[in-house]
C-alpha cells in the first residue's frame, strides 16, 4: 500500500514536458491528479524522452528513478507495457502504472496497473463548465495543430458540452496563431 503524500514518484514520458505540447498536456494532467491525491511537486522526478520500445533507455530511466527512492513509477505511453511488465517482476517493491488507452489490461497483476480514461468525458464536462462561465455565451477551443486531427472526439465532446450550456463555440488551431 502506498501513501501518496509521502512517497517519491517517478514519471517517464516519450516527450519533453517543457517543450512538447502533447507531453506537457499529459504531465500537467498528472500533476493535477497527484496534487489532488496529496502529493507535492518535490516528490516527483521526471525522465524525459524515453522512447517506447527502447529497453536500454527504459532500464536506465527505471534505475535512475529507483535510485532516487521512487516507489511509484508512471509511464505515459502504452508502448511501455512490455518493459514495465519486465521491470515490475524484477522490482516487486516498486509499483508501476502505464497511462494510455492503447495498453491492454491483460496480464496486469501485482505491482503493475494500466490507467485508462475516456478523455472525451472530461472534455464534455469542461465544455459545460466553460459554457456556463461565459458571460457572453461564447467559448473558444484552442487546439495544438499537431494533435488536433487525432482528437476529434475530444473536441466534439467539448463543443457539445458548451452548446448544452447555451454557448457558441469557436475553434482556433495553434498553427493559425501568430506570436
Amino acid at each position: 500500500q502506498l501513501d501518496i503524500g509521502t512517497i517519491n514518484i517517478g514519471y517517464i514520458t516519450t516527450g519533453d514536458v517543457e517543450e512538447d505540447a502533447y507531453a506537457a498536456l499529459h504531465y500537467n494532467q498528472f500533476k493535477n491528479a497527484y496534487g489532488l491525491a496529496g502529493a507535492g511537486n518535490g516528490q516527483v522526478t521526471v525522465e524525459k524522452k524515453v522512447p517506447a520500445g527502447d529497453s536500454d533507455a527504459m532500464a536506465k530511466a527505471i534505475d535512475d528513478l529507483s535510485s532516487r527512492g521512487c516507489r511509484l513509477i508512471v509511464g505515459m505511453d502504452a508502448g511501455y507495457k512490455a518493459d514495465f511488465e519486465k521491470f515490475a517482476k524484477e522490482n516487486p517493491t516498486i509499483f508501476f502504472a502505464i497511462a494510455g488507452s492503447a495498453a491492454d489490461e491483460s496480464s496486469v497483476e501485482g505491482n503493475l496497473a494500466v490507467l485508462n480514461a475516456s478523455v472525451y468525458q472530461g472534455e464534455y464536462l469542461a465544455g459545460i463548465a466553460a459554457g456556463t462561465a461565459s458571460e457572453k455565451g461564447k467559448v473558444a477551443y484552442i487546439a495544438d495543430s499537431t494533435y488536433a486531427p487525432a482528437d476529434n472526439a475530444n473536441v466534439n465532446a467539448f463543443a457539445q458540452g458548451a452548446k448544452s450550456a447555451g454557448a457558441e463555440v469557436f475553434f482556433v488551431n495553434t498553427k493559425d496563431v501568430k506570436a
